[in-house]
């Protein structure tokens, strides 16, 4: 969140064959990946003399930013006296995503609008039109014959969830999966899913007890062309996660109701899934409570 504080934990080694003499360990927040000497500098420790192989554990503590948004963290040390090779003197970066507060986060009307359309209910099942998200990691594993575009494409929606759903992290793994997507032909759905309804190429079904999610189905048809399975697999899955409603509103929103092969998040879609996740949107609440939340962080 906003103005949270943190650790950041470095190791120093020295991977030469003599002593080096004491140095500068740098902290730079950054806004890639990449971490280097021209990044915004954070914090400085000093790092003493290192015999050959010796190293030299290092802990800054840090604040987020003022801003939402995914930042960068990581150091390296100012090169020693007669230091050779300089490639390794930058850590690898920890990424930090800092969370918007109702104190920080006040959506327009228009995004709120929209996220009352898309996640109040859901579009199969006749339930009730409250607040349903997940409260832990979804845990998402792949049956069929996915391709590799597919893969690719998948691993992508899962990094860019990462990047809007607060606590939770979306993750790929082999077993003890609570969220598995099928790839298979449209004509194996109903054998796969009885509550699948013909007619939809991508299809998501959901589980939830006191309205908060635990488990997920997710079916995309390997007979649609590939545009259109990079639209499902971004589409069934973010909508597995609680946002279970379509509309006919925005043709360039990942839920739109009528056939699209949309294959990127709009801006709005990008709010209403921030917005689900904020940690004072609650499983189980209804319309009004939304409005009174809202209302209330003006």
């Amino acid at each position: 969140m906003v103005g949270e504080s943190f650790s950041l934990s470095v190791i120093v080694r020295n991977r030469g064959e003599g002593r080096s003499d004491a140095t500068t360990l740098r902290y730079y927040q950054s806004t890639d990946s990449s971490i280097t000497s021209g990044d915004m500098e954070v914090g400085t420790d000093s790092v003493g003399n290192l015999e050959a192989s010796e190293s030299e554990d290092e802990t800054e503590r840090l604040t987020t930013p003022s801003e939402p948004g995914t930042y960068y963290y990581g150091a390296c040390v100012d090169p020693a006296s007669y230091e050779i090779d300089m490639t390794n003197n930058c850590s690898t970066a920890l990424t930090v995503t800092v969370e918007p507060t109702l104190a920080t986060y006040a959506p327009t009307a228009e995004v709120l609008d929209y996220f009352l359309e898309i996640t109040l209910g859901a579009e199969y099942g006749g339930s009730s039109s409250v607040i349903r998200k997940w409260s832990r990691d979804p845990l998402i594993q792949v049956h069929g014959n996915p391709t590799a575009v597919d893969l690719d494409t998948l691993a992508q929606v899962i990094s860019e969830l990462n990047e809007l759903v607060g606590d939770i992290r979306l993750e790929l793994v082999q077993d003890n999966a609570n969220v598995v997507i099928y790839f298979e032909p449209e004509s194996r759905f109903p054998s796969i899913l009885d509550g699948y309804v013909p007619g939809n190429s991508g299809f998501f079904w959901t589980w939830w007890s006191s309205n908060v999610i635990n488990r997920a189905t997710i079916l995309i048809a390997t007979d649609q062309a590939e545009e259109a399975r990079s639209h499902l697999i971004r589409e069934e899955l973010t909508q597995a996660l609680g946002l279970m409603r379509d509309s006919n509103s925005r043709p360039k929103s990942i839920f739109y109701q009528k056939w699209t092969t949309v294959t990127e998040y709009s801006d709005i879609d990008r709010e209403v899934i921030r917005i689900l996740y904020l940690d004072d949107v609650a499983a189980g609440m209804t319309r009004d409570d939304i409005l009174a939340l809202f209302s209330d962080s003006d």
